[in-house]
């Protein structure tokens, strides 16, 4: 601003205005700025504007909107922050959409409250990115509300986050669906609490941290698609809310990959319903990791062994704790899934589990599982369990087992099963057992299992009978 004598009525005239150097412009006065045309205004280049000083720009008032849309590029962020909140208003649309992301970096939040919803519109993806952090809050609904998909997937991570819960509400179907995966990184909870997720690709659902995925709510997992629930990663399945998972229905269970299921954690697990468990897949089931299964209730687990057997694998049934298996209907499990079973697991069975598991199960225990078998349920072999045992199975039965088995069960070995007896199981049949026995099953004895028996247990044999039928095998 000047005071000099370069002001007068009829200088410069707009012919003239051209004609004006930098600092010619700089020396012309408040006054003279203040008697300005619009025709006068329209003349100056962005050159010539930018030497305009502050105190002269607020004189012309809302002649600014008389710029052109070219020379309104001149204009610096110190002389941007002189205008008047009533100027800012009465610039144009095609003035505001011609600004540089530098200018508009310097529109004060008060002046940029009264552009309105075209001005907003017509920006650029890029101008829009300009804005600070600061600029994005001081925003209105309104707005927010005229911002295209095109500007919203131009914010940069740290704007989308700064962007106000109310105001994420009037971003629409398709503003929610532009967000890129670094846009949703950034989303805050308080966002994602007011978002419809139902309106998310899933791309998008994938996308989330699993902060914001335990920030959502029950309602909004009740929301998901099917589709959706299919697209969560394994870290994100890993940290969903007990409360949420409920909600999950019977298809969306069903949809689940294995490798999902292998996210959910012992807590979760345990939380799901009978009604979920019964959704599951054999696919689903056979791919449950050994913490899982033992993270079972119970009565799941039994409604899931009944519908599902066949699904579960040896090494499955083996991490099974002894009250999931005390709960368990056995008499369908096969050779593999028995044979994954442990010691600790057998003794556990209770004595109705043994009885109803039939010969041919019995026939594939292990020596090792044989001799875990409790004499009260070894009580309810009958002869056709005992009479299939096989010599490598009943030479593994301790002597409290040998001393426990019946004499109709004694009654039921062959002279092959007997011809195994150690003689430490020899020494442990109670005497009314071995008189039970054939004399000829006795004759068949080796020299070290006669020599075991005691002296009360000889007492209770026909020693001649034994003597004729010995005489007998070595005539043979």
């Amino acid at each position: 601003m000047s005071s000099s004598s370069t002001s007068s009525a009829s200088f410069p005239t707009v012919e003239q205005i051209p004609l004006l150097t930098p600092a010619l412009v700089a020396a012309l006065t408040t006054a003279q700025f203040s008697a300005f045309t619009s025709s006068h205004l329209a003349a100056f280049s962005p050159i010539q504007i930018a030497a305009i000083e502050p105190e002269d720009l607020a004189a012309i008032g809302t002649g600014a909107s008389s710029f052109s849309t070219a020379s309104i590029t001149g204009l610096k962020p110190a002389q941007l922050v002189a205008l008047s909140t009533v100027q800012w208003n009465a610039l144009t649309t095609a003035q505001i959409a011609r600004l540089t992301p530098a200018q508009l970096v310097a529109i004060e939040t008060q002046d940029l409250a009264v552009l309105g919803v075209d001005d907003i519109g017509a920006l650029s993806p890029t101008q829009l990115a300009a804005f600070s952090v600061a600029q994005l809050v001081s925003l209105s609904t309104a707005q927010w509300d005229a911002i295209s998909t095109a500007q919203i997937a131009g914010l940069k991570p740290a704007q989308i986050a700064a962007i106000e819960a109310t105001d994420f509400l009037v971003l629409g179907t398709e503003g929610i669906a532009a967000l890129n995966a670094a846009q949703l990184a950034a989303l805050t909870t308080a966002q994602l609490s007011v978002i419809d997720l139902s309106n998310f690709t899933g791309a998008q659902i994938a996308g989330l941290k699993t902060q914001q995925v335990i920030a959502l709510s029950t309602a909004q997992f009740d929301a998901l698609t099917t589709a959706q629930i299919a697209a969560l990663t394994a870290a994100q399945m890993g940290v969903i809310e007990t409360r949420d998972l409920a909600v999950f229905g019977a298809s969306e269970i069903a949809a689940l990959t294995v490798a999902q299921l292998d996210g959910l954690k012992p807590a979760q697990v345990s939380s799901l319903s009978t009604g979920q468990w019964d959704a599951m897949t054999t696919a689903q089931i056979a791919g449950l990791k050994s913490a899982q299964l033992v993270a079972m209730e119970t009565q799941d687990l039994a409604v899931l062994f009944a519908d599902s057997l066949s699904a579960f694998t040896a090494v499955q049934l083996g991490s099974l704790t002894t009250a999931q298996i005390a709960g368990l209907d056995v008499s369908g499990l096969t050779t593999s899934q028995l044979l994954g079973l442990k010691s600790q697991q057998l003794i556990a069975l209770s004595t109705a589990q043994w009885d109803a598991l039939t010969t041919a199960q019995i026939a594939v225990l292990t020596p090792a599982q044989i001799a875990a078998i409790e004499t009260q349920d070894l009580a309810v072999f009958g002869a056709a369990e005992i009479a299939a045992i096989s010599g490598a199975q009943l030479g593994a039965f301790k002597p409290a087992q040998i001393a426990a088995l019946s004499t109709a069960q004694w009654d039921a070995l062959s002279t092959v099963q007997l011809a195994v007896l150690k003689p430490a199981q020899i020494a442990a049949m109670e005497t009314q057992d071995l008189a039970a026995i054939r004399a000829e099953v006795v004759a068949a004895f080796s020299a070290s299992q006669l020599a075991a028996l005691s002296s009360a247990q000889l007492a209770m044999l026909d020693i001649s009978a034994i003597r004729r039928e010995r005489r007998a095998l070595r005539e043979q």
